[in-house]
């Protein structure tokens, strides 16, 4: 994330030595904007954040919970930006939330 920022600082310096400058037998991310930068490891592997839903389609699976469910997993970190998550359900009409039985679940630590 710093090394996306225009700010040279601290972080930044720290983030990008960790990224690029020492050496690894695999680096692993989860985003491919690590590839925009030079590095000391060849074998550097992107793993992007995802669920497989067919492994989860509601033909295959029970369902547990009537209505629409949204789940959040991930660290409770600013960076996250969950809070604009959480003001944009709040602004939902609560009629509405109601009519379609809306859950919205936070999974995380931080």
């Amino acid at each position: 994330m710093h090394l996306d920022v225009d700010k040279r600082n601290m972080f930044y310096y720290a983030e990008k030595f960790l990224i690029t400058q020492l050496r690894y037998d695999c680096e692993i991310s989860v985003s491919s904007r690590v590839l925009d930068y030079p590095n000391r490891n060849k074998n550097v592997v992107i793993i992007h954040p995802g669920i497989n839903v067919h492994r989860f389609h509601r033909e295959q699976q029970p369902e547990k919970y009537p209505g629409l469910n949204f789940l959040f997993v991930g660290r409770l970190d600013r960076q996250k930006g969950l809070e604009f998550l959480v003001q944009a359900i709040a602004n939902i009409d609560r009629e509405l939330l109601k009519r379609y039985d809306v859950h919205f679940n936070i999974v995380g630590d931080g």
